[in-house]
């Protein structure tokens, strides 16, 4: 975001190893719940279930391509070339990023 200038300045925050406590969890949860009870054959069958699993519709499940098949996209050699690899990333917990010119971000460890 901050590449296309939506954004100067961009803070990420992502949990604690091992820590599991995150909202999106129970959401997980319900589905997995419903998974084990339902006989599932078919992405249909899938999607039937995700519906299913809250009783406010906060969970959705979206087919590609009308429906007929998924898309799947290899970001990662998408995006190889336009990004440099940052040594021991997976031990940050929060980091941000600020634009210093278009080409070059200020990496800050907190």
């Amino acid at each position: 975001l901050t590449i296309i200038g939506m954004y100067e300045t961009i803070e990420v925050s992502f949990m604690v190893l091992e820590y599991t406590k995150f909202l999106p969890d129970g959401y997980f949860g319900n589905i997995k719940a419903l998974f084990r009870k339902m006989r599932v054959n078919t992405v249909d069958n899938v999607e039937k279930i995700v519906k299913k699993s809250t009783k406010n519709n906060s969970n959705h499940a979206i087919h590609y391509n009308n429906g007929n098949e998924w898309l799947y996209y290899d970001f990662k050699s998408f995006l190889k070339p336009h990004f440099q690899n940052l040594p021991g990333i997976q031990n940050i917990n929060i980091f941000g990023l600020k634009e210093v010119n278009q080409e070059k971000y200020l990496l800050k460890k907190r």
